[in-house]
């Protein structure tokens, strides 16, 4: 008998629903998470790369006395910008290192301007699941 090797767990494979199962595409991504907060949203970086949730994923955050909050994957926005080796450096303007690159009148440059893009981090907006007070009925049972 022929010794075969153990299969390897593939994340990709065990989360084909949420991620392209490619091999171009990364295990996990940084992104910032900004959970509902009444009108407005609280934003949160993640501490790790993480797999990008889709629309509709359901995200279920614990909190620090260890207490579920569920939660439903509202919107995602993907951000790009130009790369650093195409922008122009901070160094070389007025303005201090936390600042803009450009502070000048000069137009910004168009998208797709013939300039390299890189993304930005994923912005992941939640939205609370909403719990019924009431209980579903359960169905009864018919005796035969």
């Amino acid at each position: 008998m022929a010794n075969k090797k153990p299969k390897k767990h593939d994340e990709r494979a065990a989360h084909a629903s949420r991620q392209n199962a490619s091999e171009d595409w990364p295990a996990g991504v940084p992104y910032t998470v900004y959970f509902p907060e009444g009108k407005d949203y609280r934003g949160a970086d993640l501490e790790h790369a993480a797999p990008l949730p889709r629309v509709g994923d359901r995200v279920d955050y614990i909190d620090e006395r260890g207490a579920s909050h569920q939660y439903r994957v509202h919107e995602v926005v993907h951000t790009l910008q130009t790369s650093a080796a195409t922008r122009p450096s901070v160094q070389e303007g007025t303005a201090t290192p936390n600042a803009l690159a450009r502070t000048d009148d000069t137009p910004a440059e168009a998208p797709g301007g013939g300039g390299t893009l890189r993304s930005g981090l994923p912005e992941v907006f939640l939205a609370p699941i909403e719990v019924n007070a009431r209980a579903p009925a359960k169905p009864r049972s018919r005796k035969r």
